[in-house]
């Protein structure tokens, strides 16, 4: 299956069992969850692109940004993503943490 013609366009109003049925092949599945992920992804950075573009580019382009715009561009934009990695992360184990069972001895409530 060629995985640039999955489709991707409706896949957040559909829920996990219509995105794909039984008969659908793992390796099926697996190209269309890569593609959901590589869509969210570029979502992601064309949110942050423009702020970052506002802050490292200070007067109106010309034909090219200079090479001190384009590394801002691409530490502003390495920034947001690793910032965002670094909260995804301490929210997962925060949620995993919550969500263990309290172990709380009897000597407690004594």
């Amino acid at each position: 299956m060629d995985s640039s013609i999955f489709p991707l366009s409706n896949f957040r109003q559909m829920s996990e069992e219509q995105l794909y049925s039984s008969k659908d092949t793992d390796e099926e599945k697996e190209i269309f969850l890569r593609n959901v992920n590589a869509y969210k992804y570029n979502q992601f950075l064309e949110k942050i692109i423009p702020n970052c573009f506002k802050m490292c580019v200070s007067k109106k382009p010309g034909q090219s940004l200079s090479h001190y715009e384009q590394n801002c561009i691409v530490r502003c934009t390495d920034l947001y993503v690793r910032t965002w990695l670094v909260t995804a992360k301490a929210f997962t184990t925060r949620v995993e943490d919550d969500s263990k069972p309290y172990n709380v001895s009897e000597e407690y409530f004594e």
